[in-house]
């Protein structure tokens, strides 16, 4: 019930789309060498061995908790792991002097925390569920959880920094084809919150109209509307678009 936050990322369906065909490898190519490796050392496409992940993040930030759906055991997975310059004692993966813990419900279903044990991960997915939280839940419904990517949170006061009064929670979607849609909705407690930060947003919009290139691309992308206590901005990129951001 710590859980705060949960973003989800259909890796498969993202990677089916057009965009997600010219830009995914573009996104990992800081891993092009230990990709490179895996698939040489292992047989293992690593672009093709997640099917899907799911952060669920605690009201500590650094607490986070990824459940990753693999295509590939266990036994594969572990292996590749020591082949490719990693160490396993029990639950604890170690490389390059990085140290995770590993839990694996299933043989294809890993859970993966940089705080909590193996032990610790199962008792909790035993006796408590994100179904338990009823605000994280309530923002979860509101979004397309069909989407490739989305995500919900009950928004900590301590990140809101300059916004003033921080939202409550918010929700967000991204589609992906040849096009990119992300539809994001902040909740504030009364309608003054959404206000100020509908005129923060339009002001910052605004200034990236003036910037050549990218900036001015993303201001005309981007529509900021209020509807009594929520804050909507929308934002539509094309491929060409998206070119300027990100080289295929």
């Amino acid at each position: 019930k710590d859980r705060t936050a949960i973003v989800h990322l259909n890796w498969s369906d993202l990677q089916a789309s057009e965009l997600g065909h010219t830009y995914a490898p573009v996104l990992l190519k800081e891993l092009d060498r230990s990709m490179a490796r895996v698939e040489k050392e292992c047989g293992i496409d690593p672009m093709s061995a997640v099917q899907s992940l799911t952060l669920a993040i605690a009201t500590d930030p650094q607490d986070i908790i990824a459940a990753a759906s693999v295509f590939i055991g266990r036994s594969q997975l572990e292996e590749c792991f020591v082949k490719t310059g990693g160490s396993i004692s029990g639950e604890i993966y170690t490389n390059a002097g990085d140290t995770i813990h590993v839990y694996w419900p299933t043989n294809d279903l890993m859970l993966v925390s940089n705080k909590r044990s193996a032990s610790r991960m199962a008792q909790d997915l035993a006796t408590e569920s994100l179904l338990d939280h009823v605000e994280l839940m309530d923002l979860v419904r509101k979004t397309d959880t069909h989407a490739p990517l989305w995500g919900a949170g009950i928004f900590p006061p301590s990140m809101a920094g300059m916004m003033g009064t921080p939202p409550q929670g918010l929700y967000f979607q991204v589609e992906v084809d040849d096009e990119a849609d992300l539809h994001l909705v902040l909740e504030f407690q009364d309608e003054k919150g959404a206000i100020d930060l509908l005129n923060m947003l339009r002001s910052g919009i605004t200034m990236l109209a003036n910037q050549p290139g990218a900036g001015k691309i993303l201001s005309d992308a981007t529509s900021v509307s209020q509807a009594a206590n929520t804050i909507i901005i929308n934002t539509h990129l094309s491929s060409q678009e998206i070119s300027q951001f990100i080289a295929p």
